[in-house]
């Protein structure tokens, strides 16, 4: 599926006039546009951004996402109840991925956001490349073949290859029962280093070589505020405070946050990537910066920094 850059960036404009209230009326105000820098960050402008994010309200009340990349290509596809960037906490059912070439590159089920039974991983020619089977008791690696199409793990032995999306990152050790066990290898550009499993738990290993260049890498597992998705709501609705000239000039709309969530949970360089005015940048900074630690984001079971991004809305009907 391809979208026409043109018509989608006529609705990211449509969202961002949704804001400040000046949407024409056919344009459905429940519509969200985003420029993403990577699935939990905006991007700082179009020119940073690596895709586009469409979230459509659907007739069920589940939101409709769509990922773009720029070249028009559908990256990704699925329903969530979370209206805002972040919604993979509140996906339920089928889950696509795709390469910019068109071709599937994941099949996942989802229920009450978290992956329930077999996940299916593609190589971008297409071919079969990994099945991973999430159940209660974690992660399952069933299958993996290489690109040549030769199995080397079969109903959860042999030898596994972690691929992430840095092109000159993967990590390579052997499956024993379905989970990492032994001497896994990391390699990172002409770099190599060593994470010793058992029984799929790392016992030995360098938290500092999850970081990139850029001090961030792909997340397995997203931040969460303590207590999850209703907890935070009921944060910002004891914390958040209409400001007076937001008030006085009728200002309604979501201010949009960007933060690092610390490996130890705490939060760092916080700032407004899009505002309303009349203080209500000034105001959601102030709450986020109220915030307890919130329950870090992991790679491999370890905790990484995270760059993170949450809109806050300010609204006379709530």
């Amino acid at each position: 599926m391809k979208l026409s850059l043109s018509i989608f960036l006529f609705l990211l404009n449509a969202a961002a006039f949704a804001q400040h209230n000046t949407l024409p009326q056919k344009v459905r105000p429940d519509s969200l546009g985003y420029y993403m820098l990577n699935d939990s960050s905006m991007a700082y402008s179009e020119a940073d951004a690596k895709f586009l994010r469409l979230m459509i309200k659907a007739d069920s009340g589940m939101y409709r996402v769509n990922d773009y990349y720029m070249s028009g290509n559908l990256r990704l596809a699925t329903l969530t109840s979370l209206d805002n960037m972040n919604f993979r906490p509140g996906i339920n059912g089928m889950y696509y991925e795709y390469y910019d070439n068109g071709k599937r590159k994941s099949i996942k089920v989802f229920d009450k956001g978290k992956i329930k039974g077999d996940a299916v991983n593609y190589y971008p020619n297409g071919a079969l490349r990994s099945v991973e089977t999430y159940s209660a008791d974690g992660i399952y690696l069933k299958q993996f073949l290489d690109s040549a199409g030769n199995t080397l793990t079969n109903e959860g032995n042999g030898k596994w290859i972690k691929y992430t999306d840095m092109a000159d990152e993967r990590l390579e050790g052997n499956v024993v029962n379905g989970r990492e066990d032994g001497e896994w290898k990391r390699y990172i550009g002409d770099s190599v280093y060593t994470i010793t499993y058992k029984k799929g738990t790392i016992i030995n290993g360098k938290e500092n070589l999850l970081v990139h260049k850029n001090g961030f890498i792909p997340v397995e597992k997203t931040p969460s505020f303590p207590g999850g998705e209703k907890a935070f709501a009921n944060f910002l609705a004891k914390n958040l405070r209409y400001p007076k000239e937001a008030r006085e000039n009728r200002i309604q709309g979501r201010v949009i946050l960007t933060f690092v969530i610390e490996r130890d949970g705490s939060l760092s360089n916080i700032r407004v990537v899009r505002d309303i005015g009349g203080g209500c940048g000034e105001e959601a900074m102030r709450v986020i910066a109220l915030s307890p630690k919130w329950v870090p984001g992991t790679a491999q079971g370890i905790p990484v920094r995270v760059q993170y991004a949450i809109p806050i809305a300010f609204s006379f009907g709530n």
